[in-house]
């Protein structure tokens, strides 16, 4: 039986300023349960003015961590994307990016307003397509990739991703 390790709040926030400070972001990876699937999502852009991303989907971590990643360092090099913008990260089919709805920072992207201290930063939501190119929530897509889809509105940019 592995020993079990003990960290406060204080120290994790203390490594994840670090890990700021010296990779741009953190990636967060939080595991389905039984009522919720997993999500995924990025701790960091806000200091650069940036939103927070996310994607939600019983999707393979790793993976999705490198897909956060990339994405984010799309943002740094051109700019914040747009509502419904469709990024390609080199494989079949584009992700489209929402600004998320508040309730991305309420259920999902929680330790980043733990983090931050505040609830003043923005999310976008990365959607990704089933194998046949098609998105949620279309009924047609493949049932493993539909996932809520946290469209914010298009005026509400504080509590949204713009």
């Amino acid at each position: 039986m592995k020993k079990r390790i003990e960290i406060s709040h204080s120290d994790l926030f203390r490594s994840m300023a670090n890990m700021i400070a010296t990779s741009k972001r953190v990636t967060m990876a939080i595991a389905k349960s039984k009522k919720e699937p997993a999500f995924f999502y990025t701790i960091g852009n806000q200091e650069k003015q940036l939103p927070e991303l996310l994607i939600i989907g019983n999707f393979n971590p790793n993976q999705m961590c490198v897909a956060l990643n990339q994405l984010s360092d799309k943002m740094l090099q051109q700019g914040n994307f747009t509502d419904g913008e469709a990024v390609s990260l080199g494989g079949e089919y584009p992700l489209l990016i929402y600004r998320a709805a508040k309730e991305a920072k309420e259920k999902y992207t929680i330790q980043a307003g733990q983090f931050y201290a505040n609830e003043d930063y923005a999310v976008m939501q990365a959607v990704l397509p089933d194998k046949k190119g098609v998105y949620p929530p279309d009924p047609r897509c493949h049932k493993d990739f539909q996932v809520p889809v946290l469209r914010g509105a298009k005026d509400d940019t504080r509590n949204s991703g713009a």
